[in-house]
Order: C-alpha cells, then structure tokens, then sequence
C-alpha cells in the first residue's frame, strides 16, 4: 500500500503529457476560401502556427487521414487544378525541429463540382425609363469569392468589354442594347460560364394612341374598318410599330397590312373584331415608345334599323308635313329617302345621300328612309313605312243609336259614322274598332246582342272613292262599355210602417245610366206590374201603404230589355212599442274573452213577443230575448233587434238603433300588486292592495299566498277559483343561467359550484274569507307573524272571467315563530365580499334546505353544508345578495337579510330585530385605517354623529329608532342597512286598523297586560316626541285631521309598546250627488257636487264623464234637460284639486205612452196619498204630545224673536234635517243626553226602561232646542227649511250619526247592564218608532 499512491500519481502525469502532445495549436486554412470549387481551378493549403515560430517546425499534410504528400519544411500546400475526386477532409500535422512535441489542426472539408457555374444577369426594371437609368447585377449562385466582368454588343454585333470595378457585381446603364456578365475567381484566371444576354430596351418620351380610322360612336358588323397608332411629337422619325390585342380576330398579313405599320386594316368588321387594342413605336433596335393606352372596340352584330316618324299622317290642303328618320349618332350618318304611291307599287328614290335627317313633303304617299356612312358605303336596314293621306277639310264623327255609352249584355245598339253632306263626293268609310279582324267599309254598324267583347273605342273615316288617299280626319273616339245584365236594387226608408202611414220605395239600376223605366211587383213575381190605388208609384221611387212583399225592375229600348228582378223588400205595419239593445254589463273596459249579455228591450204594455235579431258580425244571434256571447275580434260590429206579437207576426216594433261591439282584441290585463310593510313588525298588520283600471267596473278581488314550503311551483293563470292551484314551470333555452319568468315569480339556476334550483312549482292557496272575492281592492292580513308570499288577481262578470296573477310579492319577518330558526355568524348584515359566513339551521327534521331571495328571484340553494339531527350549517364564501331563510320539515324559519359588498367599509349593524328598550351598538370597520380620520354614521341619509372609534351607542333602542343606517370613513361609505324594532307585549296601543276619516273623534287606548286601571300613568308619543300622560291610559282626539297621521306609541313602568301608523283620510271632501236607480230617457236630471257639504264657493266645481272634463261651474250643478242612452257613464266631480269617487248613472227606456199605464198610476197615485195620510193623522196622534209640542214650542220662541222669519222657511229647514242627517245635531243630542244623566246615572237607566219611547221625546226635545240656537243665531231661518231638515236628517240619517246615538244608549245603562238588554228585548223598535 506504501508503493501505489506514488505510482497512481506517475501514470496520471504520464496521460497528461501525453495528451498535450495533440493539442490542437495549428490551424489548416485554403484559398480560395469558398465552401464549393470547381474542377480546373487550384487551391492553396497554409498551416498556421499558434504562439510557435513557423520556422522551427516541419509540416505534415493529410487527405482523408492519409499522408498526401512527403513532409515539406513549408506550411503551404499548393493543389495547381483541382478533380471532382478531391473531395474530402483536409489536416495538417507540425511536427517541432528539435523536440517530438506534435502539434494537430483542425479538419478542413473540400467540396469540388465537376461543371463551371454560369453567371445570372438580373434587371432592376424591364425597360429604361425617360431619361433615367437601370442596374444590372451579376451573381454566381452557390460559392463566394467572384469578381465580374461585363460586355455589350455594338451594332455591328462585336463583343465589348464594359469597364468596371470588378469586385462590385452590378452596374448602372442609361443605353438600350444586349448585355451579359461572367464571374472571375478572385486573384485567379478561372472564370464562370457567360451569363444569357439580356436585352434592354430604353423608354422614349413620346406617347402612342390608339386611333378608329373613323371616329365613330358604333361599329356594326359588316362595315371596313382599320385603327392607326399615332406618335405624339414623332416628328420625321422613321417608327416600325408593334400591335397587340385581346380579339380573336388573328392580323391579316399582305401589303401594308402587316402590324409593324402605324395602320392596322381590320377589313370587314365582325364581333370577332371585338377587344382591346395597343400599339407601341420602336425608333431602332433598342429605343422604343410605351404601350398606348388600351383602346376597346365594340362591334355590333346587326345593322341599325332607322325610325320615321311624321308629325301628322294627313296632309290636310295644300299644307306640307315633316318626316324624320332617326339613327342613333345621327351626324354619322347620311340618307336617301324612298316614296311608294301604293302599297304594291316599287319605290322611288326621292332624294339621295342627304346630310339632314328631316324632310318636307306636300304629296300624299308612302314613305321610308335609309342611312349611309363610310367609302365603300354602309347602308342600314330600310327604315318603317308611314302613309301619308291629304285630307279633305271634313272631319267624320261617330254617333250611337240609341246615345247610351255604357249598354248591357244581349242589348241592341247602331254606331254610324256620319260626313258633313257632300253631293258630289261618294265615300268609303274605314273603321277601328275592338277586337275585330274584319272592317266594315259602311256607313253603320249595328250591334244586335252586345257582349263584353263589344266594349271599346269606336272611330272613323271616310275616303273618296276616286281617289283614296283623299280622306276625311279619322273622327274622335267614342267609347262603349258593355256589362253584364244589371240587376235592379230595392231599398226602402224603413221596413214598417204606422197604421196610415206608408213607406217610400226605391228602385235603382247601377251602374248609373239613362233611359230606364221602372216595374213594381207585390207578393210573387209576375208579369203584371202594380197599378193598386195604395202604390203610388213616380219613376224611381214608389208610396206604398200596404203589407207585402214587394220587388222591382227596370226597362228600356224597343224591344223592352229589362234587368234582373231586385231583391225583396218586406214591409208591415208596426205597433208602437220600441226595441232597444242593451248590453248587461256596459264597463268603460272589456277584454277578449269576456262574456258579456246583450238583451232586447221592448218599452210599454205587456204583450208577448217574439224576438228576432241581425248583426253585421259572423255570430248569428238566438232569436230570444237575451244571450250572451264571449268577446272577440269575430263578434265585434253592430246588433239590432225587434220584437213581434205572437199571433201577428206582421206587427213588429221595428228595428231597434243598433248597438255597436268594437273590435275587443285586449288580453285579460295583469294587476299591479303591492304588499305593505316588506319587514313584518310582531303581530302588525299587512296591507295587500290589488290594482287595476277603473276598480268599480264591477270587480271582485281574490287573494293568494304563495307556499314555498309543501311544493315548488310557479304562478300562473288559474282559469278557476280553486282554493289551490299548481302551475308548473317553461324553460327556455339552455344557458348557464337558466331563468323562467311567470308574470309574478322568477326561477334561477346557476351551473357552478354554488348554484341555486328552480322549484318545479309554486303554490296557489286562497287566503280565508276570498272564496268569492273582495269588492274592495285591498285586504288587510292581521297579526302576521312568518314570511310569507302573497299575489292577487280581479274577477268579475257571470261566468267569472279572471284577470291575469299578479306578480307575488313577499313580506318577510326577522323573528322566528316556530321551530326552526336561521342564525348568521358573523352576527350581521354586511359582510366584506370573500368572508367566510356560516348560516345554521335548526328545526324539528334531519333535512333542511336554504333559500335566497333577491331581485324578484326565489330559488333553492345547492350548498354543501354539514348536518346533524336536527341542524344543517352552510359555510360560504362571497355570498351574493339576498334575503334568505331555511326550511325544516314543513316549517319555514325567519328571514335573514344579508348583503356582500367589496367595499372598503361595512356597517355591522343586527340581523334579527332588536327589543325595544334594549341598548344596540353598531360598529364601522374599514380596510384602511388613517389616524387623522373619524367614523360618521348616518340614519335615513342624514349624519347622526362622528366617532373615531367606530361605534354608535343606542342605549334604549325605540320604534322611532328604525330605519336605514350607513356609515362612512374615509370618503368611502358602506351600504344601508335597516334596523327593525319589535317590542314584547307587555304595553299595547289600541288604535285603528282602517285609515280614519277626517272630522271623526278618534280615541287611542293603552294597556299593560289588558288592564287599563293601574296606579301609574300611561304615557302617549308621537313621532317619537311626547303628547300627554294619563291615569286612564286613553288619548282623546275630537276631530282628526291630517296632520295627526303619525307613528304612534304608548309607554308605562318604562316599556314601550311598538309604534303605529294612524292614516287620515277625506273620502268626502267632495261628494257628487247623482241618481241611486237608473233614470229614465227623457227626464231631465241635475248632478250636485259639494265641498264638505258646502256649494256657494269662490272656485268652480267640475263635472266629469268617463274621464273626460264635461264642465266646470260655479254653482256646483249639472244639469242634463233631456237624458239619454247616450248620457250613461261614470261621473266624477272636483273641486280645489280633490275629486269624488266615480259613479255610474244608468239611463233606462220611456215608459210606454198607452193610456192604460197612466190611468193605473192615477189611480195608484190617489191610493198611496190617502194612506200616507191615514198614517200621518195616526203618527201625529200617537206623537203630539211628545215631539211636535217641543218642535212647534221651538217655532213659536223663533218666531217671536225675530219678525222676518217666515213659517214655511222654517219647516223647511226642520224636515231637511231629520230627512238627510246632521253630525252637529247627533253631536248636541248626544252632549244634552250626557249632561241630564251625569247627576243621578240610575234614574238614567230607569228613564229607559220605564219609557220605551223616551229616546224620541228626548230627540225632539234636542231637535226643538237645537232649532231656537238655530233661530236666534241667525234670523233668517224659515219654517218650512226647518221642518224639511230634521225630516231629511231621520229618514235618510248617517252611519257616524247612529253610531253616537248608540254610543249614548249605552252609556245611559251602564249602571244596569242587565236593564240595558231587557230594553233591547222588550221593544225592538224603539229607535226607529217615532221616527
């Protein structure tokens, strides 16, 4: 072991040595140093030494690894002509002078093509331009290391060499001619193969064109033809021409036609000729013009064909007429004109080779023309032939027999041409006339049956016999028109007619034309027209006064042609009851699809009757009285009616005025639905309000709720009030989001990791007491404690036709009434967008399910949560919007609202409703944080306080608390959140459900556990500030206005019951006074309108119809003289910007003018009066001594107080107000009842009993001392208004007025409650007994 470290060390120095003995320090390089040689050529090995002196070294060469020669004291191989067989890899070895040390070079590849290579000359452009240059350059492709020599060839075709700078390969040239290039070996005699010449031509200046030899616009076929290239500035240049072209046409070689002449000799033009032309001028060999512009020629296959035309066809006397003959370019052209004296004989040249294109002419004769143009002469087609006629100064005409111009089929009619008379001249009548190959040389052609085919126009001429072309001016044209046999048209000014009277008849033949007679028929058609003494008949028109069935037709000519018999035309006596169409319900609105009942009405007596209808719609009504039909675009246009006596069908009332059905093409309309509040406050109530246009037109209002918790389904129409109805729901498309929308509900899904599924239906459950509907359009839901979806629609008519569902709207509640619950962790609204949030679910099922609504949308979320037995926790991140709530079994929880923001700052503010009385704290949190910043928080929008620590201390939360709170940092701020308040039951306000109407006395009443009666005081706010405290835990307001409405409250030992909102409303404000029955047409009826029951103001009352303003008028009156049908509609009326409900004023029928009726309502008349009278003599018995002695009492101290009262004034004013009611004179009733029982209540309650009759002695008592208040105070008071006032106040009386009447009875036996109800038993009539 001693010995093989050091021996390990030797060999390792040994390797070393040895292998520095190869490095490689010599470097092989050749000459020329081209990647490819050529065979011929020799190349120059040289082995370099690197940091070595060359001198001390020997050189060893090498071919592919063998030695290539003997060793040389020289590092230069030469190789004086290299062989394709010297491919291969080169290396030097040098070997040192006086040591063995060797030093290796690289490998050199040598690469030898057998052929030279040929030189490639290439132009920078194909031409030289005017006074420019172009470059050539040479290359040898494929090796490197080449200088180039150039040569040109002279115009005797010698060589010449071009001298140039040989290392650079391209030279510039301002001279056409023939030029080639070769490629020399750099510092060698090889050289490259010559490049191909290539001939470069130099551009001149002046321009060629193209030229037609004749410049015309067309060229037709058959015409000699040539085109010329002429130089621009040629001068007397000596030019040989090159033509080019897109023809097919080949050039045609001989004398001066070759293409190297300026003109190119097309010859005899064909379409072959056809294309484009160029031609180019070359001055000698390598000068030459540009190529001209291209110039197109167009060949025309068919020869011209000219036009004549005359401006008249006659000549008429001694007059002349021009003739033109039109060819196309015209001034091309030259003409020869020909003239025929006949059709047969040859034609005559009349002028020759003329140069202008019109004529005149005096002779009568037929004429034609021709055109010419070009040397060996081109002749168009022979033009049209026109006749030329010299007339004789008359003028023929045509004329009808008989003069009718519009005749009918199989009718007999003569036309004649007729001639001012002329004894010496015999005609020959031409004719032009429709469709007719044969024309009539006579004076008259007669038509025995006229057809269609005899419809036209109709002229003539006559010629002279001797001499044709003598004629007279073809006549104007008269035109006949044939149609087929008219049918006669009976119409009559009404079908029936009064006992004595007649009704006047019609006849007419249309279309309008003269000379007809007319025939009248009765009963069947026969040939024996009317000559009864009762038709009176005077040409188109006829008097007829006698029942039948009655037709006509018209006549004219000899023979007699007559039309088609006319339709029927029944007439009849009528009675004198009269038809009306009514339509039962007549709403302002209808919809497609809605029934509605159309009834004939039939005024006076009581006669059976027959009912018989017609109608310009396609139903065809049941000939009944009444029937109904279902609306739609088919049914729309107009109905008439009339009755007829069973047994004497000719007595008819006669046809009704028609009632029209527009065009009803309206959808059953959707309501608008709003639910109120959204947040339920514990036990509160929710108002649900169903609207649609004009709610009086005799709607009926059905609620819902929407179950989300047995089944999913989606609202839609219900054709039924079923109690429930499930609609399933339409999906459309397939998206990544899908959505369905009913008119109400919207579905989501989305198809990620948190997605939401669309229930496949809602239910539809109606609401308690809705079975039949409401008629008022809200409903009030009490004591609401879950959430809960709500919808409504609106029904009415017989069968009930359905509107649309509403859009379900939801109300939801923050606390839970059962027994699952939803809780949020973090414990609040707003959470920061990428929190981690956890919603937990407990309830009485092992499977629960999480919902979200947002935006409209309700939809079941798909979360993955962790379960136990009765709990389910979602944990999310990024939760979108929404309220949401969990479902247990069949138990919903409360509801949650949650918000996701990625705001900077977020309010934590509670989830779940506060306790009123509770301290609440909201905290401000933001990402950043700025030291020189505070929070500030707002309520409603406007700024509570600032704070740097971020909180907001409520520390006694109350109702007046409520609302939307945010906060800000920053300049950032944090969404609004709302703060509900609810409050345990210890402390109740008791106060209206119903707004209350203005003027009323309203008492609130607070209680602490149900009992009023307590040792401390109740205390009562609104808006939050206080009002008063009382021991009776009642506040007391004795005329409401509209500025108590409020949030209302109550307090005792320190809690607070919730707040409430009191409404006011002033439904009479205004009041129109209008008709409670229908009225009758004819009468005249005065609409009142009242402001607070006063009329006599400054402004001016409106009356309105249907919307529309009718009037406007000081003295509150509208007054109608004469109503009408026309007259029905809603009414309305304001004043000072306040209206009265609409009502409906409804016109019926006069009653019938028969003297029967009348004397029955004499006589029933007489009948009612004696027993009025009979009951007035008992009533004033029974009741003078109580009543009218306090009333005649009052009427005597009135009238001895003032002198100008007047007695009927003040009955008047009695009876007024005992018909029509008085709150003030309840009210004084009221308070006298109040003052007389306070001293002793027990004689009070025996008062009662003991006297059943005493609360009418007590009203007449009031009444007669609220009279003398009335006649003292103002002294023109009259008897008789008294008397109509207090009459008017009891019979008609008001509902608060009876209600303060009862209020009084009750408080008078509260000292006996039991003697109270014997009362009650004992004489049921005695509130109303001596009224």
């Amino acid at each position: 072991m001693g010995h093989s470290l050091p021996g390990v060390l030797s060999l390792f120095l040994l390797n070393t040595l040895l292998s520095c003995g190869h490095t490689e320090y010599a470097e092989l390089t050749f000459e020329p140093n081209s990647t490819t040689l050529y065979s011929g050529e020799h190349v120059n090995f040289t082995c370099h030494m690197r940091e070595a002196n060359v001198s001390e070294w020997y050189y060893e060469f090498k071919w592919n690894d063998k030695p290539l020669v003997s060793i040389p004291s020289t590092n230069v191989l030469r190789i004086p002509e290299l062989t394709p067989d010297r491919n291969g890899d080169y290396q030097c070895i040098a070997h040192h002078n006086s040591s063995e040390e060797n030093k290796w070079s690289n490998r050199a590849t040598l690469s030898v093509s057998a052929h030279k290579p040929r030189a490639t000359v290439r132009a920078s452009r194909t031409s030289i331009p005017v006074a420019g240059t172009l470059t050539l350059t040479c290359s040898v492709e494929e090796s490197a290391g080449w200088s180039y020599d150039w040569f040109t060839c002279s115009p005797d075709d010698d060589e010449t060499a071009i001298p140039t700078n040989h290392v650079q390969n391209s030279i510039s040239i301002s001279h056409g001619g023939i030029y080639w290039c070769r490629g020399r070996r750099t510092n060698s005699d090889f050289f490259s193969e010559k490049s191909h010449v290539h001939h470069i031509d130099k551009t001149l200046s002046n321009r060629s064109f193209v030229m037609l030899q004749h410049n015309w616009t067309q060229i037709f076929s058959g015409e000699m033809i040539s085109v010329r290239c002429e130089i621009q500035g040629g001068g007397d240049t000596q030019w040989e021409y090159e033509w080019r072209t897109t023809s097919s046409h080949q050039p045609v070689t001989g004398t001066n036609t070759a293409p190297t002449h300026s003109e190119y000799r097309l010859g005899t033009a064909s379409v072959f000729h056809s294309g484009e032309y160029w031609c180019k001028a070359r001055a000698d060999l390598y000068s030459s013009t540009e190529w001209s512009d291209a110039f197109q020629l167009r060949v025309t296959p068919n020869k011209p064909r000219p036009r004549l035309t005359a401006d008249n066809t006659t000549i008429t006397g001694k007059g002349s007429i021009a003739l033109i003959c039109s060819v196309d370019n015209a001034a091309e052209w030259r003409y020869d004109w020909f003239r025929r004296t006949s059709a047969s004989s040859a034609a005559q040249i009349l002028r020759y080779n003329e140069t202008d294109d019109e004529i005149s002419i005096s002779e009568e004769g037929i004429y034609n023309c021709r055109g010419r143009r070009g040397d060996t002469t081109f002749f168009t087609e022979d033009s049209n032939l026109v006749t030329i006629e010299n007339s004789v100064s008359h003028k023929a005409s045509v004329a009808l027999q008989p003069d009718w111009s519009l005749i009918f089929s199989g009718e007999m009619i003569t036309v004649r041409c007729e001639v001012p008379a002329d004894v010496l001249t015999e005609w020959e009548y031409e004719w032009t006339k429709p469709n007719s190959n044969t024309v009539p040389t006579h004076n008259e052609y007669r038509i025995v049956s006229a057809s269609s085919s005899d419809s036209g126009s109709y002229r003539c001429l006559a010629k002279d016999k001797k001499n044709l072309n003598s004629t007279t001016e073809w006549s104007d044209d008269v035109t006949l028109t044939v149609s087929e046999r008219p049918a006669a048209v009976l119409s009559a000014d009404h079908r029936a007619f009064p006992v004595g009277g007649s009704v006047l008849l019609t006849c007419s033949v249309g279309p309008s034309s003269p000379g007809w007679n007319y025939y009248w028929y009765r009963g069947e058609r026969t040939s024996e027209s009317l000559t009864d003494e009762d038709f009176k008949s005077n040409g188109q028109s006829a008097s007829a006064s006698r029942e039948g069935l009655y037709w006509c037709r018209g006549g004219r000519g000899d023979p007699v042609y007559y039309t088609e018999y006319s339709n029927s035309v029944s007439i009849h006596e009528i009675v004198h009851n009269r038809a009306a169409v009514t339509l039962q319900s007549n709403w302002p609105n209808r919809y497609s699809g809605e029934t509605v009942t159309l009834r004939c009405e039939i005024q006076g007596g009581d006669s059976e009757w027959e009912y018989e209808w017609t109608a310009t719609s396609s139903h065809t009504p049941p000939n009944t009285n009444e029937f109904r039909i279902s609306l739609g675009s088919h049914l729309s246009g107009s109905y008439w009616c009339q009755g007829r006596l069973k047994g004497a069908r000719h007595n008819s009332t006669g046809w009704s005025v028609p009632l029209t059905l527009s065009n009803v093409s309206a959808a059953a309309p959707q309501p608008v639905f709003t639910v109120s509040p959204s947040w339920l406050t514990p036990g509160a109530s929710v108002t649900l309000i169903c609207g649609v246009q004009h709610p009086t037109a005799g709607w009926r209002f059905y609620w819902y709720r929407v179950d989300l918790s047995s089944s999913y389904q989606v609202p839609g129409r219900i054709k039924s009030p079923d109690v429930q109805h499930r609609v399933k729901s339409r999906y459309r498309g397939s998206h990544s989001m899908l959505k369905f929308r009913y008119p109400g509900a919207i579905g989501f899904m989305h198809r990620r990791k948190r997605s939401m599924h669309i229930p496949d239906e809602y239910r539809y459950e109606l609401l308690p007491g809705s079975n039949g509907g409401t008629e008022q359009n809200s409903s009030v839901i009490q004591g609401q404690t879950k959430s809960a979806g709500y919808a409504c629609r609106a029904g009415r008519g017989d069968p009930v036709f359905y509107t649309e569902y509403s859009k379900p709207k939801w109300v939801w509640s923050g606390d839970s009434y059962s027994s699952v619950s939803l809780t949020v962790s973090p414990d609040r609204v707003q959470h920061y967008f990428g929190d981690k949030i956890r919603l937990t679910c407990e309830g009485n099922s092992d499977k629960q399910r999480l919902w979200r609504f947002s935006r409209d949308e309700v939809g079941l979320l798909k979360y993955s949560s962790q379960e136990t037995t009765s709990r389910s926790t979602w944990s999310m991140e990024s939760l979108p919007h929404g309220v949401f709530w969990c479902e247990s079994g069949s138990e919903l929880s409360n509801a949650v609202n949650i918000t996701s923001d990625s705001r900077r700052v977020i309010l934590e503010s509670p989830v779940h409703p506060v306790t009123g009385g509770q301290s609440v704290t909201l905290n401000c949190s933001s990402f950043r944080r700025n030291l020189y910043s505070s929070f500030s928080f707002y309520k409603n929008g406007e700024l509570l306080r600032s704070d740097v620590r971020g909180k907001l201390e409520i520390s006694a939360v109350s109702k007046s608390d409520e609302g939307f709170y945010k906060c800000g940092y920053s300049g950032d701020f944090s969404e609004e959140s709302w703060m509900s308040v609810k409050y345990s039951d210890r402390v109740i306000l008791e106060s209206p459900v119903h707004p209350v109407t203005g003027g009323q006395c309203v008492t609130l009443g607070c209680s602490w556990f149900g009992r009023t009666h307590l040792n401390s005081s109740f205390s009562f706010y609104k808006n939050g500030e206080l009002l008063q405290s009382d021991v009776t835990g009642k506040l007391e307001i004795s005329a409401v206005s509209k500025s108590d409405e409020g949030f209302y409250k109550c307090g005792y030992s320190g809690y607070f019951s919730p707040e409430s909102w009191m409404s006011v409303k002033y439904s009479d404000r205004v009041i129109l006074e209008s008709p409670v029955h229908p009225v009758t047409g004819g009468q005249s009826v005065t609409l009142g309108c009242s402001w607070f029951g006063r009329t006599h103001l400054n402004f001016s009352f409106s009356f309105y119809k249907n919307g529309e303003l009718l009037r406007s008028d000081v003295t509150g009156k509208l007054e109608i003289s004469a109503v009408s049908k026309s007259d029905e509609g809603f009414y309305k009326c304001g004043y000072s910007g306040y209206f009265s409900p609409e009502s409906w004023m409804s016109v019926k029928s006069p009653p019938s003018t028969s003297p029967v009726p009348l004397l029955i309502g004499l006589v029933g008349g007489i009948t009612l009066i004696l027993l009025l009278s009979l009951l007035l003599l008992c009533w004033y018995r029974n009741s003078k001594n109580l009543c009218c002695d306090r009333l005649s009492q009052s009427l005597r101290t009135n009238q001895s107080s003032d002198l100008t009262v007047h007695h009927d004034e003040n009955q008047l004013q009695v009876y007024s107000s005992l018909l029509h009611g008085d709150n003030c004179i309840y009210e004084s009733i009221r308070g006298d009842r109040e003052e007389g029982t306070q001293g002793d209540p027990e004689e009070g309650s025996d008062y009662v009993n003991e006297n059943p009759h005493s609360a009418s002695d007590l009203c007449c008592d009031r009444l007669s001392q609220s009279l003398r208040t009335n006649q003292s105070s103002d002294p023109t008071v009259h008897h008789h208004e008294n008397q109509l006032q207090v009459s008017s106040s009891l019979l008609h009386g008001d509902n608060c007025i009876y209600e303060s009447i009862r209020g009084d009875t009750e408080e008078g036996t509260q000292g006996d409650p039991e003697e109270g109800s014997d009362y009650v038993n004992e004489n049921p009539h005695s509130a109303s007994g001596p009224l």
